[in-house]
Protein backbone atom coordinates (compact mmCIF):
# COMPACT_ATOMS: atom_id res chain seq x y z
CA UNK A 1 0.00 0.00 0.00
CA UNK A 2 3.03 2.38 0.84
CA UNK A 3 4.43 2.10 -2.75
CA UNK A 4 0.80 3.18 -4.48
CA UNK A 5 0.54 6.00 -2.09
CA UNK A 6 4.42 6.92 -3.07
CA UNK A 7 3.62 6.26 -7.06
CA UNK A 8 0.57 8.23 -6.50
CA UNK A 9 2.36 11.45 -4.80
CA UNK A 10 5.25 11.17 -7.32
CA UNK A 11 2.37 10.98 -10.54
CA UNK A 12 1.00 14.56 -8.80
CA UNK A 13 3.87 16.14 -8.10
CA UNK A 14 5.22 15.46 -11.59
CA UNK A 15 1.69 16.57 -12.75
CA UNK A 16 1.60 20.02 -10.81
CA UNK A 17 5.09 21.19 -11.77
CA UNK A 18 4.62 20.21 -15.55
CA UNK A 19 1.21 21.48 -15.59
CA UNK A 20 1.29 24.74 -13.01
CA UNK A 21 2.98 28.12 -14.48
CA UNK A 22 3.61 31.03 -12.41
CA UNK A 23 1.71 33.87 -12.58
CA UNK A 24 3.52 37.41 -14.66
CA UNK A 25 2.85 38.88 -11.25
CA UNK A 26 4.87 36.42 -8.68
CA UNK A 27 8.36 37.50 -7.54
CA UNK A 28 11.41 35.27 -9.01
CA UNK A 29 11.94 32.45 -6.59
CA UNK A 30 15.61 32.69 -5.54
CA UNK A 31 17.73 31.38 -8.33
CA UNK A 32 19.37 27.91 -8.59
CA UNK A 33 22.12 26.61 -10.91
CA UNK A 34 19.29 24.38 -12.89
CA UNK A 35 17.67 28.53 -12.85
CA UNK A 36 20.68 29.89 -14.53
CA UNK A 37 21.06 27.43 -17.54
CA UNK A 38 17.16 28.31 -18.79
CA UNK A 39 17.64 32.26 -18.36
CA UNK A 40 18.06 32.69 -22.21
CA UNK A 41 15.06 30.89 -23.12
CA UNK A 42 13.02 33.02 -20.07
CA UNK A 43 14.13 35.95 -21.90
CA UNK A 44 12.18 35.23 -24.99
CA UNK A 45 9.43 37.17 -25.56
CA UNK A 46 6.35 35.33 -24.67
CA UNK A 47 3.65 34.71 -27.21
CA UNK A 48 0.74 37.41 -26.22
CA UNK A 49 -1.92 36.60 -24.26
CA UNK A 50 -3.19 39.93 -22.95
CA UNK A 51 -6.58 40.58 -23.95
CA UNK A 52 -5.42 44.46 -24.34
CA UNK A 53 -3.61 43.76 -27.69
CA UNK A 54 -4.82 43.05 -30.82
CA UNK A 55 -5.22 39.06 -32.00
CA UNK A 56 -3.70 38.16 -35.68
CA UNK A 57 -6.89 39.74 -38.03
CA UNK A 58 -9.18 37.21 -39.70
CA UNK A 59 -8.61 36.80 -43.30
CA UNK A 60 -11.85 38.02 -45.54
CA UNK A 61 -13.22 35.15 -47.00
CA UNK A 62 -16.39 35.04 -48.83
CA UNK A 63 -18.26 33.28 -45.61
CA UNK A 64 -17.13 36.05 -43.45
CA UNK A 65 -18.37 38.46 -45.85
CA UNK A 66 -21.58 36.62 -46.34
CA UNK A 67 -22.06 37.21 -42.98
CA UNK A 68 -21.10 41.00 -42.47
CA UNK A 69 -23.89 41.98 -45.10
CA UNK A 70 -26.23 40.15 -43.24
CA UNK A 71 -25.17 41.88 -40.21
CA UNK A 72 -25.77 44.64 -41.87
CA UNK A 73 -28.75 44.14 -44.19
CA UNK A 74 -31.18 46.94 -41.94
CA UNK A 75 -28.75 49.25 -43.46
CA UNK A 76 -29.77 48.13 -47.09
CA UNK A 77 -33.10 47.67 -46.05
CA UNK A 78 -33.45 51.43 -44.86
CA UNK A 79 -31.92 52.67 -48.24
CA UNK A 80 -34.36 50.33 -50.29
CA UNK A 81 -37.53 52.09 -48.19
CA UNK A 82 -35.90 55.09 -48.64
CA UNK A 83 -35.59 54.43 -52.68
CA UNK A 84 -39.41 53.47 -52.31
CA UNK A 85 -40.26 57.16 -51.44
CA UNK A 86 -39.84 58.33 -54.71
CA UNK A 87 -40.49 55.06 -56.97
CA UNK A 88 -42.85 52.99 -54.87
CA UNK A 89 -42.78 50.04 -58.17
CA UNK A 90 -38.66 50.10 -57.20
CA UNK A 91 -38.30 46.22 -57.26
CA UNK A 92 -35.51 43.68 -58.54
CA UNK A 93 -32.24 42.53 -58.43
CA UNK A 94 -29.34 44.64 -57.36
CA UNK A 95 -25.97 42.70 -58.18
CA UNK A 96 -23.41 44.50 -55.72
CA UNK A 97 -19.71 44.91 -56.24
CA UNK A 98 -17.97 46.03 -53.06
CA UNK A 99 -14.40 46.90 -53.20
CA UNK A 100 -12.55 46.45 -49.83
CA UNK A 101 -9.69 47.98 -48.80
CA UNK A 102 -6.75 47.16 -46.63
CA UNK A 103 -8.41 47.53 -43.45
CA UNK A 104 -11.58 45.88 -44.39
CA UNK A 105 -13.75 48.98 -45.19
CA UNK A 106 -15.56 49.21 -48.26
CA UNK A 107 -14.15 51.78 -50.76
CA UNK A 108 -16.80 51.54 -52.94
CA UNK A 109 -20.04 49.92 -53.74
CA UNK A 110 -21.20 50.03 -57.38
CA UNK A 111 -23.87 48.13 -59.55
CA UNK A 112 -22.64 45.91 -61.73
CA UNK A 113 -24.16 43.74 -64.76
CA UNK A 114 -26.87 41.62 -64.32
CA UNK A 115 -28.74 44.63 -61.86
CA UNK A 116 -32.11 44.90 -62.94
CA UNK A 117 -32.06 48.16 -60.28
CA UNK A 118 -29.19 50.67 -61.65
CA UNK A 119 -31.06 53.70 -58.83
CA UNK A 120 -27.82 55.53 -58.13
CA UNK A 121 -29.68 57.13 -54.95
CA UNK A 122 -29.97 53.54 -53.70
CA UNK A 123 -26.90 52.62 -54.80
CA UNK A 124 -24.93 55.36 -53.33
CA UNK A 125 -26.90 55.31 -49.81
CA UNK A 126 -25.91 51.54 -49.76
CA UNK A 127 -22.63 52.80 -50.38
CA UNK A 128 -22.58 55.44 -47.59
CA UNK A 129 -23.67 53.31 -45.67
CA UNK A 130 -20.54 50.34 -45.92
CA UNK A 131 -18.52 52.61 -45.47
CA UNK A 132 -19.27 52.30 -41.87
CA UNK A 133 -19.10 48.50 -42.06
CA UNK A 134 -15.81 46.48 -41.07
CA UNK A 135 -14.96 43.48 -43.19
CA UNK A 136 -12.19 40.80 -42.22
CA UNK A 137 -9.14 41.95 -43.82
CA UNK A 138 -8.67 40.69 -47.85
CA UNK A 139 -5.70 38.87 -48.60
CA UNK A 140 -4.69 42.28 -50.85
CA UNK A 141 -6.31 45.82 -50.79
CA UNK A 142 -9.11 46.00 -53.66
CA UNK A 143 -10.15 42.63 -53.34
CA UNK A 144 -13.97 43.02 -54.81
CA UNK A 145 -16.63 41.06 -54.42
CA UNK A 146 -20.02 40.53 -54.84
CA UNK A 147 -23.59 40.20 -53.08
CA UNK A 148 -26.58 40.02 -54.49
CA UNK A 149 -29.66 41.76 -53.41
CA UNK A 150 -33.51 40.73 -54.36
CA UNK A 151 -35.39 43.55 -53.33
CA UNK A 152 -38.81 44.07 -53.33
CA UNK A 153 -41.67 45.98 -51.15
CA UNK A 154 -43.02 43.89 -48.22
CA UNK A 155 -46.34 42.63 -48.64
Amino acid sequence: MTTRTLITAAALVMLCTTGCKKEETTTPDDATAADDVDDAADDAPEPATSDDEDEAPELLSKASFDETITDHFSDVSDCYVAALETQPDLKGKLNAEFTIGADGVPTSVTAVDGSSITDEALVQCINDAASNWGFDQPAEAGMRLRYEFNLAPAG
